[in-house]
């Protein structure tokens, strides 16, 4: 039997932005699609528009921003459903880039740049950065995607056009389409369920908008069968969005009837496997319990159904049985020392020694008083028993010894014993022995208890002394005898009892040597004299580095052995050094002399090369003692003052006349300077550079590593430190950030004859410049001064550092209205009507004729087929009347409201 589970994904359809597909009348160089404020600059409504070919990615128009460097464009939108804090929201749109656009009748080439979205929190404010791209290059629609979880409701938002003004570039332009806004779908794995024992059920997805999922056993499938009882989730993941849902299964029915069990007679088992619908024992009983107690075997089972009519089975092994217990280790005892003694009470289920030991058996070798206790089927039972020790066995062959050869030795066992063992199978109390080796004996008591002891005999041969054969000894020689070491006595010709005696004149000489096992000998030897050379090299010396000097000592010898095993009559010595050299003589009879020679090379040691820090003073010294010096700088005493960068020499003389010269390099280092200036201001948005004196420094801004200079785009302190060798400095400067301006001249605009037009650039600011160099809030411009052939007119204003602009296009709409119709139907000025030489392109409008009294007299969007004066069909009085016109006007459709009056006379 299987049971599914599916799980429910649910996709939220609510419209989050006014138009997300950028929708609205194209081309339109200066207005954003529909839904969307222009706060600044003039964006456009795509394709064609600066013939930027470009097809949309999503229904029949796009937004094209543009970035210059004083001139940012920006877009504002109103969202239809608020973006709900801490709900995570998959934000997709589609963006493109063009690299040429007809800019007023020039190619102008464009650089891609980046786009950023801001949550507003009101009208054209840039609030927190949602998200910013990367620089768009892609001719063809690519899809760009972000995760948005606000962490406040967000109510509007605004699309801004970014270039980093660090980087090249004359304009920058972006093409952007079709966003998508989407809250992952809703997942619910339903109501907690219950299966059958041995049953499974599958839990799944059936379909879903989700990229992928992660299930409680590690599966990442759509769905999992699940046989287990427990708690399974699943966590969905849309983006980078994760949505997580769990459901708890339990299987039924569960119940245990326990272990395998053994009862003694007298006990009785009750079974009771829980609240079920039905049971049936295996015995064929149905009750709920059952109770055991007849002595047997029993392969006890039930098989319960529960209210869903799920069943299940399970079964114990039952022994009921008669059984006593009793333990027995015997009657008390005494052992022999070192043996050992088993103690076993008997076969039983379990056991607990007095130390502890749950082994059948324990080994003892000590003397004491041992417990058990043993655990059968239905009872237990313990026993005690007494163990004691015999004393111990003297036996001691003695320690290890020597004999001298042709000496024996008896070895005694001692009296008393049952019976002895000898190694050579002899069972007397002694043993004699003539040889080495080891020797042991086995003794047996009374009480039928053993010793063993051993004992190692070794020879010490007859003494063999040999000083040597006779000789004769040169003249000055050390000559030693010696019969050698370890002996226990020493006696010599002269009485000494030394080990060994110097012998330096002529002679018979003899030693008698006794060993430490009272064995002895001696020997003689006569010693006879020959003369000895007597060579000399000459007293110490000493010489300079790359001199040399020859050693040749006086007199003829027959050989010449110097320290370095070489054989001349003469030795040339050009280091410092220990020299000697053995000769021999006629009588092969040898001597030896050695000199000292020094070679003296003035070792002079500036230190190191280092550094100086300005304001520090470093003097070199190269040592005192020496006959003369001479610097780099010819200067002549002992030390130098160091006081610039450069190699520093000096060469020195000793009483030798031995030179010696050392250098060092020397870096005179300035001290850290840190001068960030003034205080600084930054435009909202923006970003400035701050900038320190460049040297051999690291610079560390807000403590950590940087360069010589930091971008800032926030406002705050900036803290630099400027380190060295020889220290640091630090500045710090405060950067304020200023709001930028925003300026708007309103939509473009038409210029009627006889109208003087005034732009307002706005008040507050601190100035304003106008494009022919005007510096006033208003900018007046009246027929004779329109330019058709240059029709746009703009204004920068600054608001402390930051500055902003816009543009407006002026164009002349000139438009003859009659002031004066008379209605009497003689054909002549009977119409009130526009003069049909000047009505051209007008795409729509809308006229309304008012009388004096503010009443509406009569309106038409056919403004050309004219008015007879007439309402309801009647002519109206004669008198003034007043006149509003909604003329959309051009290629551009610009919008116009004139306003005028009438007169109308001979209509009575």
């Amino acid at each position: 039997m299987q049971l599914w589970i599916w799980l429910i994904a649910l996709t939220a359809s609510g419209q989050y932005l006014p138009n997300p597909s950028f929708e609205g009348p194209f081309p339109n160089p200066n207005n954003p699609p529909s839904g969307y404020v222009n706060c600044s600059g003039s964006p456009d409504t795509q394709p064609f528009c600066w013939d930027v070919p470009t097809p949309p990615s999503d229904g029949s128009s796009y937004l094209g921003i543009a970035w210059l460097p004083s001139w940012i464009e920006r877009v504002w939108t109103q969202l239809e459903t608020p973006l709900s804090p801490d709900t995570c929201y998959k934000f997709e749109i589609d963006l493109a880039y063009f690299h040429v656009i007809n800019y007023y009748g020039n190619q102008q080439e464009t650089f891609p740049m980046k786009i950023r979205i801001y949550a507003s929190t009101y009208y054209c404010s840039e609030g927190t950065l949602l998200w910013e791209s990367p620089y768009i290059d892609n001719f063809e629609w690519e899809t760009f995607e972000f995760t948005l979880q606000p962490e406040a409701e967000i109510n509007n938002m605004l699309f801004r056009s970014y270039y980093d003004q660090s980087m090249p570039a004359e304009i920058g332009y972006l093409l952007a389409d079709n966003i998508r806004i989407t809250p992952p779908p809703e997942l619910d794995l339903g109501n907690d369920t219950t299966i059958c024992l041995s049953d499974s059920m599958l839990v799944a997805v059936p379909a879903s908008d989700f990229d992928e999922f992660l299930w409680s056993n590690g599966s990442t499938d759509t769905a999992i069968y699940v046989s287990e009882p427990g708690t399974y989730w699943v966590q969905a993941m849309f983006g980078e969005c994760t949505v997580t849902d769990s459901v708890h299964v339990s299987v039924s029915p569960e119940f245990d009837l326990g272990n395998d069990t053994t009862l003694c007679i007298g006990d009785t088992l009750e079974l009771s496997p829980g609240d079920f619908a039905q049971y049936l024992w295996f015995n064929g009983t149905t009750d709920s319990t059952l109770s055991l107690y007849q002595p047997g075997d029993y392969l006890v089972w039930v098989m319960i159904t529960d209210s869903l009519g799920c069943s299940a089975i399970d079964s114990l092994h039952l022994s009921i049985i008669n059984d006593s217990t009793t333990a027995s280790l015997g009657n008390d005892t005494t052992i022999c020392p070192g043996s050992y003694y088993s103690l076993y009470p008997g076969v039983y289920e379990g056991y607990i020694w007095n130390n502890g030991s749950t082994d059948s058996i324990l080994i003892v070798n000590e003397a004491g008083l041992y417990w058990v206790t043993v655990f059968g089927d239905c009872g237990s039972g313990s026993d005690t028993i007494s163990i004691e020790t015999f004393p111990p066995i003297a036996l001691d062959l003695g320690p290890d010894t020597t004999i001298c050869e042709e000496v024996t030795l008896t070895l005694d066992a001692g009296p008393g014993f049952e019976s002895y063992f000898w190694q050579d199978s002899t069972t007397n109390q002694t043993c004699t022995i003539n040889g080495t080796g080891i020797y042991w004996v086995m003794v047996t008591d009374d009480k039928g208890c053993s010793a063993i002891d051993s004992i190692e005999v070794g020879y010490s041969p007859a003494l063999s002394i040999n000083l040597g054969a006779d000789t004769t000894i040169c003249m000055g020689d050390d000559f030693y005898l010696s019969p050698g070491n370890g002996f226990a006595s020493y006696l010599w010709q002269d009485g000494s009892n030394e080990a060994s005696i110097l012998v330096n004149n002529p002679g018979t000489y003899w030693v008698y040597v006794t060993d430490p096992n009272g064995c002895s000998g001696g020997d003689t030897i006569v010693i006879g004299m020959k003369p000895s050379p007597n060579v000399s090299l000459g007293n110490d010396t000493t010489i300079c580095v790359g001199q040399t000097l020859l050693l040749e000592p006086e007199g003829q010898y027959t050989s010449y052995l110097w320290q370095d095993n070489s054989t001349l009559p003469f030795y040339t010595v050009s280091t410092s050094g220990l020299y000697s050299v053995t000769v021999a003589n006629n009588f092969n009879c040898t001597a030896s002399a050695e000199i000292y020679v020094d070679v003296s090379a003035p070792q002079i040691d500036l230190g190191p090369d280092t550094i100086v820090c300005e304001g520090d003073e470093l003097i070199l010294d190269a040592g005192s003692g020496y006959l003369s010096y001479l610097w780099q700088d010819s200067t002549a005493f002992q030390t130098c003052l160091v006081d610039t960068s450069r190699l520093y020499k000096v060469i020195v003389s000793d009483m030798f006349g031995c030179s010696g010269a050392d250098s060092v390099w020397i870096d005179w280092i300035p001290l850290p300077v840190a001068d960030l200036g003034e205080d600084n201001n930054l435009c909202q948005g923006d970003t400035i550079l701050l900038s320190s004196v460049k040297g051999p420094y690291e610079y560390f801004w807000n403590g950590e590593l940087g360069w010589p200079w930091m971008e800032v785009s926030k406002p705050g302190w900036y803290h630099l430190e400027v380190s060295n060798q020889c220290g640091n400095a630090t500045d710090e400067v405060l950067v304020e950030e200023y709001p930028n301006p925003y300026v708007d001249l309103g939509e473009n605009k038409i210029l009627t004859v006889g109208q003087v037009l005034e732009l307002d650039a706005g008040s507050g600011y601190d100035t304003y410049l106008w494009q022919d160099g005007s510096t006033g809030q208003y900018y007046q411009l009246a027929l004779g001064e329109l330019d058709p052939g240059d029709p746009y007119y703009f204004v920068e204003v600054s608001l402390g550092p930051c500055i902003a602009s816009d543009t407006v296009k002026v164009m002349l709409f000139e438009l003859k209205i009659p002031r004066v119709i008379t209605p009497n139907a003689d054909q002549k000025n009977d119409l009130f009507m526009p003069d049909p030489e000047t009505w051209q392109g007008i795409h729509s409008h809308h006229m309304e004729v008012y009388n004096r009294w503010g009443e509406k007299v009569w309106e038409s969007d056919h403004f050309e087929d004219g008015w007879d004066g007439k309402r309801n069909g009647q002519l109206v009085a004669d008198g003034t009347y007043y006149w509003i016109l909604e003329v959309h006007y051009g290629d551009e459709n610009m919008v116009q409201i004139l306003k005028g009056s009438l007169t109308i006379l001979g209509a009575d």
